[in-house]
């Protein structure tokens, strides 16, 4: 399966995850965008980019999570923003933050 395949398939499988957890969920489209996913519930919206790996490191993706931390300290907004990594049928979840991602424990979303 390419990459572009198992990455859809990923996407499609947060969607469902969120709307198990109670939130409404759209998909983002376009080759340019930042993040996958815009999620909320009654207390909070949270950005998702999602993403697919054989490994469960970060640093193949260093780059993407400096320009989200970036982000969360030059353009504060009332939301969350979250780095989703499925690997071997199970995600690692993180929250970024100005200084970094903070893995999320399981259950809250």
């Amino acid at each position: 399966m390419s990459d572009n395949l198992t990455l859809r398939a990923a996407i499609y499988h947060a969607l469902a995850r969120l709307s198990r957890s109670g939130y409404q969920a759209e998909r983002i489209c376009g080759k340019t965008r930042l993040f996958d996913i815009i999620a909320w519930n009654k207390e909070r919206i949270v950005f998702l980019a999602v993403r697919t790996s054989r490994t469960r490191s970060l640093t193949r993706f260093s780059e993407e999570l400096i320009s989200l931390c970036r982000m969360v300290n030059t353009h504060p907004l009332p939301v969350q923003i979250q780095f989703w990594l499925y690997c071997n049928a199970e995600w690692s979840q993180y929250q970024i933050l100005s200084g970094g991602a903070m893995p999320i424990r399981e259950g809250t979303l």
